[in-house]
């Protein structure tokens, strides 16, 4: 490989108070990463530039501009949905049964408040998918 080829200039998105405007070469600094084959502290600085970044982070472009990362990640998913940029997505999860569940994210519970139609939607689907137990939460 051709070290131009992987050369790139970081483009500072989030800044935060412990790293500044770039985290990344701050925390491969900070734990000593050479390579990566440093698969512990390559995971101990994800965990950190996550935390870091969503607790204290302030976003330095966009819409967003100046605004913490907590308030803005709903505000960015909300544009980008309305764009028709992204859809709402769940990954399947295993249960305690060891059985397969969908989650998803809804303004309303389940119960008592689906139309007919909702409902027959639902029941095609547990009809498509046997197995399969889906689990919707509220998310207002």
């Amino acid at each position: 490989i051709d070290p131009s080829w992987a050369a790139i200039d970081p483009i500072p998105v989030i800044s935060t108070p412990s790293y500044g405007d770039l985290i990344a070469p701050a925390l491969l600094t900070e734990l000593k990463i050479q390579s990566q084959k440093d698969t512990k502290q390559l995971a101990e600085a994800k965990e950190i530039a996550y935390k870091e970044g969503f607790y204290n982070g302030t976003m330095l472009v966009g819409e967003f501009k100046g605004q913490s990362v907590q308030d803005a990640k709903a505000k960015v998913r909300e544009r980008m949905l309305e764009a028709g940029l992204a859809f709402a997505y769940a990954e399947p999860r295993a249960s305690s049964s060891r059985g397969v569940r969908m989650s998803a994210s809804s303004p309303s519970w389940t119960s008592g408040t689906w139309t007919t139609e909702r409902k027959s939607g639902e029941a095609k689907l547990r009809s498509e998918c046997p197995g399969i137990f889906f689990f919707v939460s509220r998310s207002n």
